[in-house]
């Protein structure tokens, strides 16, 4: 997890990116599963982060040919 807090004097936005393990042990297929997030609030930002990279881990386990669109 990596927060990028605002410069001095700069709005009150925080960035958080998060980069968890690799999916290829799990599912055998290698995700791009960073997730970024910004928010007014440091926490905020960091939940938000984690959600999306925990979305992108969960595309990973699924294939094409099982989606139904």
């Amino acid at each position: 997890m990596t927060l990028v807090r605002p410069a001095p004097g700069a709005p009150e936005a925080f960035v958080a990116h998060a980069e968890p393990s690799s999916t290829l042990p799990l599912t055998g297929v290698e995700a791009a599963n960073q997730g970024a997030a910004a928010s007014m609030s440091a926490e905020r930002a960091v939940v938000r982060a984690c959600g999306e990279s925990g979305e992108r881990y969960c595309s990973a386990s699924s294939t094409a040919t099982r989606c139904p669109w």
